[in-house]
């Protein structure tokens, strides 16, 4: 790939609309019920609703490996035990629901979130037993499963992140990815639903190259590192989370231009930018992460509220502003295919 100028003009471009992502919080015995009836309504009401690319986050927390049988402590009641086969049928469900009654116009991508969350230290302990390696076994058979039954697309999905509670060490993450990708088949690529808090400093500029530096990130990240994590050695699309609604008037190096942007936006933004400049590729910005729909049900968050529409655009803005072969590349080829956001809430 030739790194080469090219002119983007500063557009948010055609939003495509907010599919609905969930951190699973029901009761095991219910979720089955739950997940196909939620699947079954988003299918019948997608045409006039849904995005035609929809990519669902299930986050289903830590994976823990209790008595021999692997599985997460999900958001239910304070972390409650669910094993890989609950897992494996509340997703199969969804998809289950979602196609009875869904159209063959449009595009589901379900993907099967866990994080490092570390209380306890668990994330910790759970990649010294494997954990990586057991997450891949579970998407490639829910993966397989989907594709061949319904050419519908099953993905892996982490939800890293580098403040407390998330545990603070990019080499152990670094390891679970190693086991993930080892493992994974064709069908099981991983995205990465992280933040990059900290990264840049107050992101007053745009660190597009020939100028751009690393950066330290909050818990002892680095912006290349956290390259290299959505990148998942090869693996890897990106989920940003833009859950901000303040903006700051960020500098643009390249051009001289002054450009009002989200926080998180222009992070990403630097770091797919920089870590192209090191390693010479970048992972796809596939559609980007909300969690308004997480504030209205529980109505804590204000100023982290941000709409799928307004995250979507500031972060093609972000892009569009460098005038660079990258960033041209991830609107091109990432944003302007999916061109829609996830908006995660509770189920």
């Amino acid at each position: 790939m030739t790194k080469q100028l090219i002119n983007i003009y500063l557009s948010s471009g055609g939003y495509g609309g907010s599919a609905q992502s969930f951190y699973i919080a029901s009761p095991t015995s219910q979720l089955n019920s739950i997940m196909f009836t939620e699947g079954t309504n988003y299918g019948c009401n997608w045409q006039s609703q849904q995005p035609i690319n929809e990519v669902v986050n299930f986050n289903f927390g830590v994976q823990v490996l209790s008595n021999g049988v692997w599985g997460t402590n999900d958001f239910y009641n304070g972390g409650t035990f669910i094993n890989d086969n609950d897992i494996i049928s509340a997703v199969a469900n969804y998809v289950n629901g979602w196609h009875s009654c869904n159209d063959n116009g449009h595009v589901l991508s379900a993907l099967v979130n866990t994080s490092n969350s570390n209380s306890s230290n668990q994330f910790v302990i759970s990649v010294q037993e494997g954990s990586g390696t057991n997450w891949a076994n579970v998407v490639n058979e829910l993966a397989n499963w989907s594709f061949n039954t319904y050419a519908i697309w099953v993905q892996g999905s982490d939800d890293f992140e580098e403040s407390v509670p998330f545990c603070q060490c990019q080499g152990t993450v670094d390891t679970w990815i190693n086991q993930y990708t080892a493992t994974a088949d064709i069908f099981s690529s991983l995205w990465f639903g992280g933040s990059a808090d900290g990264c840049y400093g107050n992101q007053s500029d745009l660190y597009y190259y020939p100028g751009a530096q690393d950066s330290s990130c909050n818990g002892g990240y680095s912006a290349l590192g956290l390259f290299d994590i959505a990148d998942a050695n090869g693996w890897g699309a990106i989920e940003p989370q833009q859950y901000n609604q303040s903006i700051n008037n960020v500098y643009d190096t390249n051009n001289g231009q002054y450009y009002q942007l989200e926080p998180n936006a222009v992070q990403w933004a630097n770091i797919i930018n920089y870590g192209y400049q090191v390693r010479g590729y970048e992972p796809y910005l596939l559609v980007t992460m909300t969690q308004v729909l997480a504030c209205e049900q529980y109505p804590s968050c204000p100023g982290t509220d941000n709409s799928g529409a307004t995250a979507w655009g500031q972060m093609w803005d972000a892009l569009a502003s460098g005038n660079n072969y990258v960033a041209g590349d991830e609107i091109t080829n990432g944003m302007d295919i999916f061109n829609s956001d996830t908006d995660i809430g509770w189920l």
